[in-house]
């Protein structure tokens, strides 16, 4: 994730990482009021890494770089 939010800050993108590891193993249910947010101000969240554990809008993207 280091990489990835060195990246996103570099391009000016907002992004929550709700201060979690690897190892934690976050899942979308863990950034559920988050997800809501951005769906009703219109913004689409993408999900790195996370475990898909609950429904999620249609307008989400799910980057899966684990192969899982």
């Amino acid at each position: 994730m280091k990489e990835i939010r060195k990246l996103l800050e570099k391009e000016g993108v907002a992004y929550s990482d709700g201060g979690y590891s690897w190892r934690d193993k976050p899942s979308t249910s863990a950034y559920k009021e988050k997800i809501e947010e951005a769906v009703k101000s219109g913004k689409t969240p993408v999900f790195v890494g996370l475990a898909v554990d609950s429904p999620v809008p249609e307008n989400t993207v799910n980057v899966d770089h684990h192969n899982e």
